[in-house]
């Protein structure tokens, strides 16, 4: 058997493990509820999925970076594609959900709700993003035997660029970011979103500046340019998620439940094949496309056959932002400090174990929203005792 077609059922049979540990832990203590009140599509059915390919994206890299030093996209095009495309996904829902948010404060002629929206993002991002630098900071200190590299101020210079999402290395060791996987940088991307909100929610008022607005991100997009680390050509998912978020709202109740539809439910996961086996960079026009229509019929409440309405998927997506943060740091720590290169199993034998890999990193997953992300959530509702509604504020990338 193949190493591609290996992963595939591997991948296949992982998501089946992390489906089971998902409905095991309800029965212990680490069971989480269910979210209530307003929800939108099955969104929350779908993080949980993305998390886990993403994962299962950089188990792949993890191998050949252990075995021969080499970190890089995999040679497999549907396995090169996996976290990228699982990322663009994420993009566009922050955008359809936030556009939505501001669409529905226009309409209603209410208030944003900045300093909650904020005071809410800062609470819900932060706490487990700084236990992973910290948990990066001190990884990479063993590594190097707790011997200090570099001066103390070059040393504060480097921790100060993970705060801003820029970070790379740590002790001057640019191996550092590979101890959560690099995913870091997609929060670059989020912020830079959520810092734009007010400008945008001002353009949105006025149907010329809008029009202005999607024709500035087409041009980013095609041009494909690199600003302060950001590369413009992921603009184009968050203005995806935005134009659902309008389309939604003008479509009638009927046309929504054709796209719940078993029809468009093999139609989207076919658009999903198409953007994943095609050998191309997500830059390319018509893979945009093919991710979008992938994500659309889910927005209109398409669960893919039943499997994003299931308990244990909704669960997979409220612990999805730490399965996205933390699988890096699991997946090093067992490899680096418990494994090294001269004792890595065959290509096959690893591979064999992705469902083992996804499955721990699910369970460990439930412990940090249980003991991090959820405590850290509750205070900064606090802030703003009114309900906060999971539409109104919606979640991270990977959560």
């Amino acid at each position: 058997m193949s190493i591609s077609m290996m992963f595939g059922v591997s991948l296949i049979l992982a998501f089946f493990a992390c489906f089971f540990a998902a409905r095991i832990v309800g029965y212990t203590p680490l069971s989480i509820t269910e979210p209530t009140g307003r929800r939108d599509g099955c969104i929350d059915g779908l993080r949980g999925y993305l998390a886990l390919l993403v994962a299962a994206h950089h188990y792949f890299i993890f191998y050949a970076w252990i075995k021969y030093g080499d970190w890089g996209p995999p040679n497999i095009d549907y396995i090169n594609n996996l976290g990228k495309v699982a990322v663009c996904v994420f993009f566009m829902i922050t955008g359809y959900l936030f556009i939505g948010k501001l669409l529905h404060s226009n309409k209603e002629r209410t208030s944003s709700g900045w300093a909650k929206l904020y005071t809410s993002r800062v609470f819900r991002i932060m706490p487990l993003y700084l236990f992973a630098v910290a948990i990066t900071i001190l990884y990479t200190f063993i590594r190097h035997h707790y011997e200090i590299n570099v001066t103390l101020p070059a040393l504060i210079k480097e921790i100060g660029k993970w705060l801003f999402y820029i970070g790379y290395t740590i002790n001057g060791d640019p191996d550092a970011r590979r101890v959560t996987a690099g995913v870091t940088w997609t929060l670059r991307y989020e912020w830079f979103f959520y810092l734009s909100l007010p400008i945008v929610n001002i353009l949105l008022r006025k149907k010329l500046t809008t029009v202005m607005l999607v024709f500035l991100i087409l041009l980013l997009f095609f041009k494909n340019k690199t600003y302060l680390q950001i590369q413009t050509k992921y603009f184009i998912y968050f203005l995806y998620g935005g134009i659902f978020s309008y389309l939604k709202l003008l479509m009638p109740n009927r046309l929504l439940i054709i796209f719940k539809s078993d029809l468009f439910s093999f139609f989207s996961l076919l658009f999903l094949f198409f953007a994943l086996y095609t050998d191309t960079d997500i830059s390319n026009f018509f893979i945009s496309l093919s991710i979008m229509l992938f994500f659309f019929p889910i927005v209109c409440g398409n669960s893919l056959f039943g499997l994003l309405k299931a308990k244990e998927s909704i669960r997979l997506g409220e612990v999805s932002y730490s399965i996205y943060i933390l699988h890096g740091i699991m997946f090093y720590t067992i490899l680096v400090f418990f494994t090294g290169p001269g004792v890595m199993p065959s290509n096959l034998v690893y591979l064999m174990t992705i469902p083992l890999a996804l499955a721990l990193i699910t369970v460990v997953s439930f412990v940090s929203f249980k003991f991090i992300e959820k405590p850290f959530i509750k205070i900064g509702k606090s802030y703003y005792p009114s309900r906060v509604d999971e539409e109104i504020v919606p979640k991270q990338v990977g959560e």
